[in-house]
């Protein structure tokens, strides 16, 4: 009785995961600021991300948009975070944000400064 009692408490807290997780990746991303506070969850930087407050600011040329398919240049909503962190393979500081929405859905990609 005790072992099916971890197995259904194992099961249960395996569930609750499942849930967080899928909460943290669809409800979040239903405005800007939630993009933009995903991106730093994903990006490894929960604490910056729970501290921080976007802010939306006009969009300076030049710049770089990193996203899944390379970098591109298109016309997005910007989003700028103080303090700022460094990337994931440390080449650039990440404060700003460039926002998308599509699909009903917002997406938040890096904003990489040109030198």
């Amino acid at each position: 009785m005790k072992r099916q009692r971890q197995i259904w408490w194992c099961g249960g807290l395996a569930a609750g995961l499942l849930v967080l997780a899928w909460t943290i990746t669809t409800l979040g991303t239903t405005d800007p600021v939630g993009a933009v506070r995903r991106k730093m969850v994903f990006d490894g930087h929960p604490i910056v991300a729970m501290r921080t407050q976007p802010k939306a600011i006009k969009a300076e040329m030049p710049y770089l948009i990193v996203g899944r398919h390379g970098i591109s240049r298109r016309k997005f909503r910007h989003y700028e975070i103080q303090p700022g962190y460094i990337s994931g393979d440390g080449s650039f500081t990440v404060r700003e944000f460039a926002v998308r929405r599509s699909h009903g859905r917002y997406r938040a990609y890096h904003v990489v400064p040109e030198a």
